[in-house]
């Protein structure tokens, strides 16, 4: 009796052929994607450095680097007078909206 049941599954696995189907390209870009994140920059460095793809590498602080950008920004603003220290309500712009409460009476609706 027990080979009765199975025979069906050795049928059904003559019937089923097994193809191999190679992903998609964003499948692929996920796992490698999902493996780099994984690693740290020193290791990375590291691996291409002794695969000898590296000849100049240094590491770049980024917020020194960030600081550095605004302190230039700060002084040409100075330097060209386009922004000043100190900032008063006489400096603000008025708009054609600004005020425009003001001038509607309400008598008049």
């Amino acid at each position: 009796m027990r080979v009765g049941k199975w025979l069906p599954v050795e049928k059904k696995l003559d019937v089923e052929e097994f193809s191999l189907v190679a992903p998609s390209r964003p499948v692929m870009t996920e796992w490698i994607t999902s493996c780099w994140s994984k690693l740290s920059s020193k290791a990375i460095n590291s691996g291409f450095a002794r695969a000898g793809f590296l000849t100049d590498a240094w590491e770049v602080d980024i917020e020194e680097d960030i600081v550095e950008q605004l302190d230039t920004f700060a002084t040409k603003l100075e330097r060209y007078k386009i922004a000043e220290e100190e900032i008063a309500s006489d400096d603000d712009i008025e708009s054609e909206c600004s005020g425009a409460e003001d001038d509607i009476d309400i008598e008049d609706k």
